[in-house]
C-alpha cells in the first residue's frame, strides 16, 4: 500500500485556514493571489516535516522535491510533491523577488527532522528565524512594504509562530515526539515536557506558555505600525487586523486550562475586529 501525498493530504485535511480570517478579506483579489501561492508552499513544507506517519527518507526526499524549483536548475529534481514550489519560484522570478527566503523555509523544516528539542529562547528564536521571518519578508515584500516595515512583518511572522508553537505544543509532542518551547523554561518552572501528554494543563506547563505567550505580545510591539507604509487602504487594514487576530489568540491560549481545539471568534467579534481593523487604517496612513 502506497503512503498518500502529504502535501494533498493537508489540503484535504486542513483546506486553507488563512482564508477564515479577518485581515484576508480585506485584501484585493490581487494581494490574496499573491500571498496564497506563498502560504500554499508553506503549508506544503508543514505538512510534510509535521506528517506523523512519514518515514524520515521520505520526508527528505519531500522537501528535495519542494526545494528543486529554487535551485539554478529550477527543473532537476521536480515531482508531483513540487507544484507548490514551482508556483512560489515562478511568482518570485516574475516579481524579480530573491529565492533565498525559500531556502530558510526549508532549512527550518529539514532541522525538524533531526532535532525535537530546544534548549532556551534563543535556540527557538533562530529557528523561527528560519521558519517564520521568511515569510513575513516575502509577504511584506508581495504587499510592497518598504525596508522598515519589512522588519516588523518579520517579528510579526515571527510572533504568530510562536503563538501556534503553544497552541499545538500537545499534538506536536504526542504525534511527532517534538517540544518547541525551550527545555530551560520547564526546568525553570519545576516542571516535565511530559506534562504535555494530558489532556488538562499542569500549572507547570501553563508557566512555561504563559511565558512564550509574553514573548509572542512582546514581538508583536515590535510589529506594531508594519503596515503604515502600505498605500493601499485594504493592506492597511489587513495587517491591523493580522495583529488584532493575533493579540486575541494570545488572550483565548493564556485562558485555556486544558488541551482544545481553537474556536473560530463569533460573528460579533468578528465583526468588531473588522471595524477596528478599517479604523486603524484609516489612522495609520502616513
Amino acid at each position: 500500500m502506497s503512503t498518500p501525498d502529504p502535501v494533498a493530504a493537508v489540503t484535504a485535511a486542513t483546506g486553507e485556514p488563512w482564508r477564515e480570517t479577518v485581515a484576508w478579506g480585506l485584501l484585493d483579489r490581487a494581494a490574496q493571489d499573491d500571498l496564497g501561492v506563498l502560504f500554499r508552499f508553506v503549508a506544503a513544507v508543514r505538512s510534510v516535516a509535521d506528517h506523523p506517519a512519514l518515514a524520515a527518507d521520505r520526508k527528505e526526499a519531500a522537501l528535495a522535491a519542494l526545494a528543486a524549483p529554487f535551485s539554478d536548475d529550477g527543473t532537476a529534481g521536480l515531482s508531483s510533491w513540487s507544484a507548490p514550489a514551482v508556483a512560489l519560484a515562478e511568482l518570485l522570478r516574475t516579481r524579480g523577488m530573491d529565492g533565498r527566503a525559500a531556502w530558510r523555509i526549508l532549512q527550518a523544516a529539514g532541522q525538524d527532522l533531526r532535532k525535537s528539542r530546544y534548549r532556551d529562547w534563543s535556540d527557538l528564536l533562530m529557528w523561527c528565524r528560519f521558519s517564520a521571518a521568511p515569510v513575513g519578508a516575502l509577504a511584506a515584500a508581495m504587499l510592497g512594504a518598504d525596508g522598515a516595515a519589512t522588519k516588523k512583518a518579520e517579528a510579526f511572522a515571527i510572533a504568530w509562530q510562536v503563538k501556534e508553537i503553544v497552541a499545538r505544543a500537545p499534538s506536536h509532542y504526542r504525534w511527532l515526539g517534538r517540544v518547541y518551547l525551550p527545555e530551560r523554561w520547564f526546568a525553570e518552572a519545576q516542571g516535565e515536557i511530559g506534562d504535555l501528554e494530558f489532556q488538562r494543563l499542569s500549572p507547570s506547563l501553563r508557566k512555561v506558555m504563559a511565558r512564550a505567550l509574553e514573548q509572542v505580545s512582546a514581538l508583536a510591539d515590535e510589529a506594531e505600525g508594519f503596515g503604515g507604509t502600505f498605500t493601499s487602504w485594504r493592506k492597511r487594514a489587513a495587517a491591523h487586523a493580522a495583529l488584532l487576530e493575533l493579540m486575541a489568540e494570545v488572550g483565548a491560549l493564556a485562558k485555556m486550562s486544558e488541551v482544545s481545539k481553537p474556536r473560530s471568534p463569533s460573528p460579533w467579534r468578528f465583526r468588531l475586529l473588522r471595524f477596528k481593523a478599517l479604523f486603524g487604517a484609516l489612522i495609520a496612513r502616513r
